[in-house]
């Protein structure tokens, strides 16, 4: 079976108005997931409801033992969203019904009081998050080479990343979070593109990286200290637009790396 985690797992199969397979989904952990109910909701996607005992796999935030467990599916199959509800004890959930007011309410048994157990849930839980592309840069500015980190930030569960870090055109790197070193001085455009199979979404951030030569970031910084008023001293030391407190305790932190990596930087003094 395709996907298993190679022990009792949810397992939802699809099939079109004339009994075809469409698509077929497991979903759990190394422990036990068992589906009790299922139901469809609106843009087509699908509510599994459940328990499980897994700790890994699709599963995350058990409380321990077994929890209820609750996932969406979109039309497709492709895993949006998961929940566990419950405690240290052990928890099961056997139905799940949509209510007039758009929540769900789902019912089931708490075995540490033996009795029933309701959970509601709103609307808003069984609302995909929108695929949305965003990112950050650990470094923006410093002289070559210069190493970025670049950290993915987009929401809506993508799972392809195409960066273009130059604004050339060409893909640079496939990687969720990669490493780019700049070489060449100059203002770089970079570009994420994601992907999942719902769609595609692009940030671009103008002029965001800043290649040139003279002083370095320092530590804890993004940026280039800054000369705010051309007197040869770079007062703005983390390069904030701006000489404030900050800058004074930046400098006195770091004023040994400072004298060893730019020795200009006495000057500061």
């Amino acid at each position: 079976m395709a996907g298993s985690y190679q022990n009792w797992d949810m397992w939802v199969v699809k099939l079109d108005a004339d009994g075809a397979f469409s698509w077929q989904k497991c979903l759990g952990g190394s422990d036990r997931d068992i589906a009790q109910d299922i139901i469809a909701v609106s843009d087509g996607m699908y509510v599994v409801a459940g328990f499980t005992g897994s700790s890994d796999g699709d599963v995350v935030g058990n409380h321990g033992d077994r929890d209820g467990w609750f996932v969406t599916l979109n039309e497709s199959g492709t895993l949006l969203q998961q929940i566990c509800l419950g405690g240290s004890s052990r928890e099961e959930v056997y139905d799940v019904s949509p209510s007039s007011d758009g929540s769900y309410t789902v019912a089931g048994r708490n075995h540490l009081f033996s009795s029933g157990w309701a959970v509601k849930l709103d609307s808003g839980y069984f609302t995909p998050e929108e695929l949305s592309a965003a990112f950050e840069a650990d470094v923006i500015s410093g002289a070559p080479p210069l190493e970025v980190t670049f950290t993915d930030l987009s929401t809506g569960e993508p799972d392809e990343w195409a960066w273009d870090f130059t604004n050339d055109g060409t893909v640079d790197s496939t990687e969720q979070n990669p490493v780019y070193t700049y070489t060449e001085l100059g203002t770089y455009t970079v570009s994420l593109t994601v992907t999942n199979a719902d769609g595609s979404d692009v940030e671009t951030k103008a002029d965001y990286i800043t290649v040139v030569s003279g002083l370095p970031v320092f530590p804890g910084c993004k940026r280039l200290p800054q000369d705010l008023n051309g007197d040869g001293v770079y007062e703005d030391v983390n390069g904030n637009g701006r000489l404030d407190f900050d800058d004074v305790v930046t400098f006195f932190a770091d004023i040994e790396w400072a004298i060893e990596n730019e020795p200009p930087l006495r000057r500061l003094t």
